[in-house]
């Protein structure tokens, strides 16, 4: 009885330490979901494309509280045609993709796609690991 009663309070020490922290290192749901209000603020009613730098990655960190938000995202293919665009970047992949988020990225971005008649309205950090453009047609 003794051991397994040693046995039940390491285990318990154990557990315990291994409790995941009250907020996440990036922010976690609360960040996420203030990005999501503040892109809807800027964006209103119109329906945006949604896409992500690097091209290998998504933008789901932040499509997820969007469409919580009942959000009318796009999926990020129509970012080819879209008059709206929403680029989230990570700026961890910053020596892959060969360019910072926060200005260089998006604007790669920018030319790949082809869409030089978009303009930004808006950008800012949503944590360590996102940075998030709204861009619109006829916007210098």
């Amino acid at each position: 009885r003794l051991a397994a009663g040693v046995l039940f309070v390491v285990l318990a020490g154990i557990a315990v330490t291994a409790w995941p922290p009250d907020v996440a290192p990036d922010g976690g749901w609360p960040l996420a979901d203030a990005a999501a209000g503040r892109v809807l603020e800027v964006t209103g009613d119109e329906p945006f494309a949604l896409d992500g730098i690097p091209e290998f990655k998504n933008a789901n960190a932040l499509r997820f509280p969007l469409e919580w938000r009942e959000a009318p995202v796009l999926p990020a293919v129509a970012a080819a045609t879209s008059g709206v665009v929403v680029v989230v970047c990570d700026p961890v992949f910053d020596e892959v993709v060969g360019a910072a988020c926060g200005g260089d990225a998006e604007d790669a971005w920018l030319a790949e796609t082809g869409r030089g008649d978009l303009g930004l309205v808006d950008r800012f950090e949503a944590g360590p690991r996102r940075v998030i453009s709204v861009y619109a047609a006829g916007v210098p």
